[in-house]
């Protein structure tokens, strides 16, 4: 069986006539981003492509539209740095769930247009090590020094994006912690809970 999926295409007229485009193409035409899988290198750069080339385009809108477990934290560093110095309003939308690197992500959002479906799940925590840990007595306590420097830097970083106290925010990150909508727009984590015809207009890239 092929490991191969369907993606979707719409047909379109213009004066060239009819012909296919896919559906990711129309969207980003529509500057809007899907970011639904791991944050990796890979899908970073992507990500980071499309905006800088919607921002050369204009500086109207971008939404970013966020089901991602996580991943990397130097890739999720890398991608809200160049949120962060866009000239253009980036609108983050959970839909699905928005955990670990991808909740910082969706809280880095513009402030004010960070939002989230009503049925959509937020997850913070603080860097877990990936694989087992090996090594010397110094490399171990490199790793260790390295993991702290990371869960301060994003304690530092949701601490701005939602107005919390650092030892709230310790707090909230000692454990997986699981947002609901309510509960992610109390945190701060979210400006808005997005609702059917809100809702479609946002990940459509209406304004």
């Amino acid at each position: 069986m092929s490991n191969s999926y369907f993606k979707p295409a719409v047909l379109v007229e213009d004066s060239n006539g009819i012909h296919q485009i896919s559906s990711k193409s129309l969207l980003l035409k529509n500057r809007v981003i899907f970011l639904d899988e791991t944050v990796t290198g890979d899908s970073v750069n992507e990500t980071i492509r499309q905006i800088v080339l919607m921002g050369l385009a204009s500086q109207d809108p971008i939404t970013i539209i966020i089901d991602s477990p996580g991943g990397s934290i130097q890739a999720g560093f890398q991608l809200i740095d160049v949120m962060e110095a866009s000239p253009c309003v980036i609108r983050t939308i959970a839909l699905g769930s928005a955990c670990s690197m991808g909740a910082v992500i969706l809280a880095a959002g513009t402030p004010g247009y960070r939002a989230i479906s009503a049925r959509s799940k937020v997850m913070i925590h603080e860097p877990l090590i990936s694989g087992g840990v090996g090594g010397s007595t110094s490399q171990i306590e490199s790793i260790a020094n390295d993991l702290k420097e990371r869960r301060e830097t994003i304690n530092k970083m949701l601490c701005k994006y939602t107005g919390q106290s650092m030892k709230v925010m310790k707090k909230a990150t000692s454990f997986d912690h699981w947002y609901d909508a309510n509960e992610a727009l109390e945190f701060g984590l979210v400006d808005t809970i997005a609702m059917e015809a809100d809702l479609f207009t946002m990940i459509s890239g209406g304004k």
